[in-house]
């Protein structure tokens, strides 16, 4: 049986020779794995297609008030909870099956382990909707095993998905963009926004748009390409490039930099000390500065950039919520600030700070939601998780991470309802392999 090194060590484990944990070695039920081949398929083809935005539209009341619990869930959610019920019920040895997942992933088990006492604070003591706990933080859980314990020619597979729908969602955005035409009309709450000029193309909210988009460009500079052949990546690049003007995204884009500035002191160096490109790479490279360069010039003329560059200077009082969030903060008594402020106290703090945009930040947002000391252990649990994830990834997958949650910083993003945290999992694992996908197989 095969073994592979784990950092922490698991109530559920068997100890193996030299302190490693022993995985079962469970038979492939050939049939269920193409059912949670195909059910986990057309999960990540929902997560992609059917945005927050899409939902509301066709009248679930996903994030508006009133309607039914089970609408308030994403579809892809249950499509994979129901391939990893599909994928356990196969197994002929359920629990040992679960048992050699946990001893895999011991930073997930301890994330689930937070995660109930964060269910526990928002059911009895915050007695608040649990819906979006679901779909931001378990969907990631469930579809980080699927694709843990998926083969290699499954992953390849799903990577020609999302660069598809990557590049679908890009010139959508250019799409509605330049015409004012949406997919789907832009919704905030139950209130349609009419007066923003930003795209929400496929992935919804503008700011959701930006940090996925910004993500799929930091993979493909760290040498992320799934199916991909390599001279496409400069094409499909400069494409999410362009989008991230569609979408408005400034903090997205301004973070971005520093990563790209590091990815191509890495490819300078990797030059310096004699690694050679295929000759096409350099023509496309070639081929796309000359393209990006008429381009620009060609856009910038008609005034392609002149609204995104209005956002630095005017964002309408965004900048200014940000800075609300500490006056709220500080308004907020002590006691409950630790165990949980009373959310009818936080929403009269917002509306005397006249705040129109909510906690836009992911870390205070917690805090004025759910309280410092629970919030403190679930961040430590979403760090064990994120660490799961690099373990089991690249190493370039450091900066994924570090991108995300410093953009995820600047908004609502986790601290509400989303799926975008699932996307970034899934991208991580599809586009940076698995270095242990031979020995964490569980099949």
């Amino acid at each position: 049986m095969d073994a592979f090194p784990v950092r922490l060590s698991s109530p559920f484990s068997t100890p193996g020779p030299r302190g490693r944990l022993r995985l079962p070695s469970l038979p492939r039920d050939d049939a269920a794995t193409t059912i949670v081949n195909t059910l986990v398929f057309i999960g990540m083809l929902l997560l992609l297609g059917v945005s927050a935005m899409a939902l509301d539209a066709l009248g679930l009341h996903y994030e508006r008030p009133g309607g039914s619990l089970l609408g308030k869930i994403h579809p892809a959610t249950y499509v994979i909870l129901l391939a990893l019920l599909v994928r356990l019920a196969a197994s002929p040895a359920p629990w040992r099956h679960l048992n050699a997942i946990i001893a895999r992933q011991n930073g997930t088990f301890w994330f689930c382990l937070t995660g109930g006492l964060l269910l526990a604070q928002i059911v009895l003591v915050q007695h608040l909707p649990f819906s979006p706990v679901i779909d931001t933080f378990l969907l990631p859980v469930v579809l980080s095993i699927l694709l843990l314990d998926a083969d290699p020619d499954h992953l390849r597979r799903l990577a020609p998905l999302l660069h598809v729908m990557f590049a679908a969602n890009a010139l959508l955005a250019l799409f509605e963009n330049i015409t004012g035409h949406r997919l789907t009309p832009y919704v905030a709450g139950s209130y349609v926004v009419t007066n923003d000029w930003r795209a929400t193309a496929l992935f919804g909210h503008p700011l959701v748009n930006g940090m996925l988009t910004g993500t799929y460009i930091i993979i493909m500079s760290f040498g992320g390409l799934g199916a991909m052949k390599p001279m496409l990546r400069p094409f499909a690049m400069a494409l999410q490039m362009a989008a991230l003007v569609a979408f408005g995204a400034r903090a997205a884009t301004t973070l971005l930099l520093p990563f790209l500035l590091i990815a191509a002191w890495g490819g300078g160096r990797s030059l310096l000390r004699g690694r050679r490109f295929p000759a096409s790479v350099w023509l496309a490279t070639l081929l796309l500065a000359l393209l990006a360069a008429a381009a620009i010039g060609l856009v910038g003329y008609l005034g392609y950039f002149d609204r995104f560059a209005e956002r630095f200077v005017n964002d309408n009082g965004s900048a200014s919520a940000r800075l609300s969030l500490f006056h709220i903060m500080a308004a907020v008594p002590w006691s409950q600030l630790w165990l949980g402020p009373d959310q009818r106290i936080v929403t009269a703090l917002e509306v005397l700070d006249g705040s129109r945009y909510g906690l836009e930040s992911l870390w205070i947002s917690f805090f004025l939601t759910y309280g410092i000391l629970v919030s403190l252990v679930f961040f430590a649990g979403l760090a064990a998780f994120c660490l799961d994830i690099i373990h089991h990834a690249s190493k370039a997958s450091w900066m994924v991470f570090i991108y995300f949650f410093l953009v995820a910083t600047t908004s609502v993003s986790l601290s509400a309802k989303t799926t975008e945290f699932a996307l970034v999992v899934a991208m991580v694992l599809v586009f940076q392999r698995p270095r242990y996908q031979a020995s964490t197989s569980l099949a």
